[in-house]
């Protein structure tokens, strides 16, 4: 069904592409899931350049696995910011951002534009500083520039 349904809308989302530069999920846990769709999904953004930005709304997601055996240029969620609505719980939430960058090397944030989240952000520019950690397109962890080619 989930197949089918995407290949109902597939003409809308390849055209849809012209002047996109990712591609990322946030309500797709059954697509992220399903290894086949992942495939037709992830060879389409290859052959535009583009980069899989996978927010990792399922512990099933294929999506990291078969965009690296492909060649497709993809990251992973590390943290989610906001999933309450909280400011110490997105504090802590960035906190764990600082920690996992300065351990990894790297970290990923996904948020959504609440103002918890947006106050959380404004107050914690100094930290990135004072970690040492620099804030950096998605582009540039993906090793795509902002154009979306490699």
């Amino acid at each position: 069904m989930l197949g089918r349904c995407f290949f109902r809308y597939f003409p809308f989302i390849r055209n849809g592409l012209a002047a996109t530069k990712r591609v990322s999920n946030h309500m797709g846990s059954r697509a992220t899931a399903d290894p086949a769709l992942m495939e037709t999904i992830l060879g389409l953004l290859r052959r535009r350049g583009l980069y899989f930005l996978d927010s990792r709304t399922t512990p099933d997601t294929v999506v990291f696995q078969i965009a690296r055996k492909m060649g497709v240029p993809a990251l992973q969620r590390s943290i989610f910011l906001d999933g309450r609505r909280d400011e110490s719980y997105i504090e802590n939430q960035f906190q764990n951002l600082l920690r996992e960058a300065r351990v990894k090397g790297s970290a990923v944030a996904i948020g959504h534009p609440y103002p918890a989240t947006i106050a959380v952000l404004k107050r914690s520019a100094a930290l990135l500083r004072e970690a040492g950690v620099r804030l950096v397109p998605a582009s540039e962890l993906a090793g795509v520039g902002e154009g979306g080619s490699n």
